[in-house]
């Protein structure tokens, strides 16, 4: 898992990897954040990839696009109002995001305290689990 999240972060890297570990979550909730970042949860899409029928590949939230896992989490409108809230609760402003360990990854380049990175993470991966 370092190794993964090391390549898609440059610059100083452990202050990142140290904030996800230091979260306090069950390890089933930390383990779907992990299946998240790296694209192996079981999204319509990702099924239909690997040969399991569907009936239809779009979002089961807002049924407009393909349920990726990138849309899932970061791009699908209902979702998108849950994320602005949970940003306004930070005062952080939100930004658009391709991939979700650049939107879990992001509050480390704001030179945030430690309690507002373990409130996000803690929030990030909460939310990621009962998404």
């Amino acid at each position: 898992m370092y190794d993964f999240l090391k390549g898609l972060v440059e610059g100083d890297f452990s202050s990142s990897y140290n904030s996800f570990l230091k979260i306090k979550v069950s390890s089933s909730a930390h383990s779907t954040a992990w299946r998240v970042m790296d694209n192996k949860l079981a999204t319509k899409v990702n099924l239909a990839r690997h040969g399991v029928v569907v009936d239809n590949l779009l979002c089961c939230f807002c049924g407009e696009k393909e349920e990726t896992t990138s849309h899932l989490f970061l791009e699908c409108k209902i979702i998108w109002l849950v994320w602005s809230n949970c940003y306004d609760w930070v005062w952080l402003k939100l930004t658009d995001h391709l991939e979700p360990i650049s939107h879990f990854l992001h509050l480390n380049f704001f030179n945030a305290p430690t309690t507002v990175h373990l409130t996000f993470g803690n929030t990030w991966i909460a939310l990621v689990s009962e998404i």
